[in-house]
Formats: C-alpha cells, structure tokens, sequence
C-alpha cells in the first residue's frame, strides 16, 4: 500500500508535535541529546512513530523509514515542530539495523513484554483496591488505566481480561433509576412498622421472598412463581385488605397502594424496587463503615444475589456519593502532612482488603512508616534536649516535626509547651510566610537526573513523600519517574 504523507501526518506527526503526545516526544529527544549512549528513548514507542508493520519485510520496511524521514522534513520546510527532525536524525545515527526487519522486530518483541507486565501489574492493582466487592464498572476500568499510563490502544475486552484474571469481575454501569421520593419514603417508613425484611417481602405478601435473587437488569429468581409485575402488586394489596385489622397489616396496605398509584408499568415497579435497594445500601455502608462489612449486611438482610449487591454497594459508594480512595491518596495525605489521617486511611484500606496485599499498599506503607518514624526520632530528641535544657534543639525539632505532621495535637501542645528562651522563635507550621523553590526550574519539561534538584525540569509532578532522613521524593506521571 503507497505511504500516504498527508495521513501520516494527521495520525501520528500532529498529535506528537501539537496534540497529547507532544510531552512524550519532547521527553524522549531530551533522553537522547542528554545521553549520547542510548539507541532508542525507554518510554518511546517507535513502532509507533514509524508505523511498522509486521508483515513487512527489509525492502518496505526500508521505504516506509524514507517515507516517513521525508514527510516530517516536508513539515518542518512549511513550518512545523523540527522536534521529530531531530528526533528522526538522532534514531538514524544510533540505529545502524534501523531498516531491517531484524531491527523492528526485536523492538516490538519488548514493546509487548513491558506492556503485558505493565498489564499484569495493573490488574493486579485494581483486584486490591477493589478486592471487597470484586466487581468494578467497564467505565471505572478506563479511567484507572487511563490514570496508570495504559495505552488507550488497549481495548476494553483486554483490561477486562486482566482485572478477571486477579480475581475482579467488570460488571455494567446501574442503569438510570428515577423513583417518586415520596414513594421511597412511604415504603421506607412503612416497612419500619413491620416484620418485613425488604420491599419484596411486602409485594409477594403471603408467599415470602425467594432466597436469593438479583433485580438490577430485571427481576430474576430460580424459584417458579415468583414474577415482578404490576398484577402481582395488585393482588398483594388485594390479600392486604382482607388481613386482620393491625397497624402492620395497615402499613403493607399503605406500601402497596404508594406503589400501585406511582408504578403505571412493570419497567416502573423495577425503578421503585432498585430505588429502595440502592437506599438499603447506603444504609448498610454508613452501619458498617467498610464495603465488606457492608456487603455481609445487605445480603443477609434483603436475599439480593452477591453480584447485584456488590454492584449497588459499587455504586453507592463511588458515583453515588462517596469517593472511591486507593494507596496513592494515603502518599498524598503524608506528602501534604497530614500523618494521623495518611494512617487512619491505611488501616481502614487494609482492614476492606482484607489480607490482599499489592506493590501500591507496600509502597504506601514503606511512605507512612518512614514518615513516622521519622516523627517520633524528633519527637524523642526534643524530649532529651529540653529535659537537659536546650530549649532551641527541642523548639527546631518540634518545628521539623510539625512540617511532617501537621495533624498531631501532641505535638502542638509540646511546642506550645516550651517556655521562651534562646532565639525566642515561636514553634513552626507547615503553613508559614515563606515561600521556597526546593525542585524544578518552573518550566515543563524532562531534565536534571543527578543533577540539582533546582535545575531539574518537570512534566506533570503528581506526587510527593519524604523519607525517614529528610528527603523529598517526587513522583513525575509525565515523564514516568
């Protein structure tokens, strides 16, 4: 097939030189100008740049590099970026092989075992943070890979097959549930009044509920007799009528007529039931704390099939309202100093993970821990400086404390503690009126590797933790560092 320069361009010179990839060409020309003994940049897919085929052999493989040496030297003639110029140069002076078959296929040959690890390592991620509930929705999948660095090339049947592999299964995003809030509030505090252990309990009045079944993409049972329709509400109220005269047969009588005036189709009465359930499950994740906890409790209490209890408490719990958090968010809460939360949210991850253990939680833990300890290293020296009396190492090593935990009350009340002498300087906070560059030049960018950290370049800076002796680590997504 005849190269196609203007194609070539729109596909893969735009988006390397004005689109989202413009970083990651811009990072890879900067590895090789900085290292003159590396062939090709770690982070470059070059099969890519280049779009080398596998069934291409020597010859085409030699056409397609001229052709595409020639539409990046035609862009760069109309004004373009000269970055894949000098990229392209820099690749045919390393790369003697570069037009051999040879060449291409030991590039794609570790291109695929550094994805497929990268993969595998992923899933695996994603089965610990999401090991409670052992479900996660095709759309948070995405987003998670997405926020990893996982290739958009990667299709869904692919991550889907990893996350099943670790022990996760994707489940569909809850269709859209509207239901009358004053229906919800009268079945709600109807059921209350009863011995009734859900809604269903109340619309298969005088048959029981079956004991297991899922509603969520329709009503379903192994047990025969059991149908989910508007008949079968009917007759319910109708057998609530003739039932003796109590304040618990009134309040079925009460459920059943809120739903048989509100639920004018089948598709309605499933709307109102999934409502209820999805408020169950809010319930059980506010009594219980954890989703695992959670899950027990909803499952015992309404008879919902494991899956569709997962799948609301998912929901309930992530785009219902309250925030799904990982290992990384307890990184960040001791990068930003707040050491008694980082460890409250550790535990609370571990205790929902129930023994399952990932590369995030380790690196996780070793942050917190190095970051305690050292804590209460300055924590004890104060203590031995002020008992032999010299206020100002108790005073310096309080402040360096109170910058690494900021959210210890012991710690303030000791520096406010200690009586005024030597500089007289007042104990320090995290938030203070001076203001200092400590890394990075200001401007995007990939360099620095050895060098002084303020002369170093950043591109997207994510993350960051301090070490037990005082270093600062910083976690660059942009750059993969």
């Amino acid at each position: 097939m005849p190269f196609d320069a203007k194609a070539y361009r729109s596909r893969v010179l735009i988006p390397y030189t004005k689109g989202k990839k413009e970083p990651i060409l811009r990072n890879a020309l900067g590895e090789l100008v900085r290292n003159p003994q590396i062939k090709v940049p770690s982070q470059f897919d070059l099969v890519e740049f280049y779009e080398i085929s596998a069934a291409m052999n020597d010859d085409e493989v030699a056409r397609q590099i001229d052709s595409v040496a020639d539409a990046i030297k035609s862009t760069v003639q109309i004004g373009g970026s000269r970055q894949p110029f000098d990229f392209h140069k820099i690749i045919v002076e390393r790369n003697s092989e570069l037009k051999s078959t040879r060449f291409w296929e030991e590039k794609r040959r570790t291109r695929d075992q550094q994805m497929q690890a990268a993969l595998v390592e992923f899933g695996h991620n994603v089965a610990a943070d999401f090991s409670a509930l052992e479900v996660v929705t095709s759309k948070q999948l995405r987003d998670l890979a997405k926020g990893s660095g996982v290739p958009e090339s990667v299709p869904d049947s692919e991550l889907a097959r990893i996350v099943q592999a670790a022990g996760v299964s994707v489940v569909a995003e809850l269709p859209a549930v509207s239901a009358p809030a004053q229906v919800l509030k009268e079945i709600i505090s109807g059921l209350r009044k009863t011995t009734a252990t859900s809604v269903l309990s109340v619309i298969f009045l005088g048959k029981g509920v079956p004991n297991t079944f899922s509603i969520l993409d329709g009503f379903r049972t192994s047990e025969n007799g059991y149908l989910l329709t508007c008949d079968t509400v009917q007759s319910a109220y109708e057998h609530a009528q003739h039932l003796a005269n109590t304040d618990e047969n009134d309040s079925y009588q009460k459920i059943l007529a809120a739903i048989k005036n509100s639920a004018k189709s089948e598709a309605d009465l499933t709307n109102i039931v999934i409502a209820y359930f999805l408020d169950v499950g809010r319930q059980a994740f506010e009594e219980s704390g954890t989703k695992r906890g959670a899950l027990k409790t909803l499952i015992e209490r309404t008879g919902l099939d494991k899956t569709d209890a997962a799948r609301i408490l998912l929901h309930v719990t992530s785009a219902g309202g309250a925030q799904h958090r990982s290992w990384s968010d307890v990184q960040v809460l001791v990068a930003t100093g707040t050491l008694k939360e980082a460890r409250r949210l550790y535990e609370a991850l571990k205790s929902e993970l129930s023994g399952s253990t990932s590369t995030e939680q380790e690196k996780a833990l070793r942050t917190l821990q190095g970051s305690e300890a050292r804590v209460e290293e300055l924590r004890r020296k104060a203590q031995t400086a002020q008992t032999q009396g010299d206020l100002d190492t108790a005073r310096k090593a309080l402040n360096e404390a109170l910058t690494i935990c900021t959210d210890d009350e012991s710690l303030s009340s000791s520096a406010r503690a200690l009586p005024p002498g030597g500089t007289g300087a007042k104990p320090l906070s995290l938030v203070s009126d001076v203001i200092a560059t400590i890394a990075g030049t200001g401007e995007q960018g990939y360099s620095g590797d050895g060098g002084p950290a303020i002369a170093a370049q950043f591109n997207s800076p994510d993350t960051l933790a301090l070490a037990s002796d005082g270093s600062v680590y910083i976690a660059d997504r942009g750059n993969h560092r």
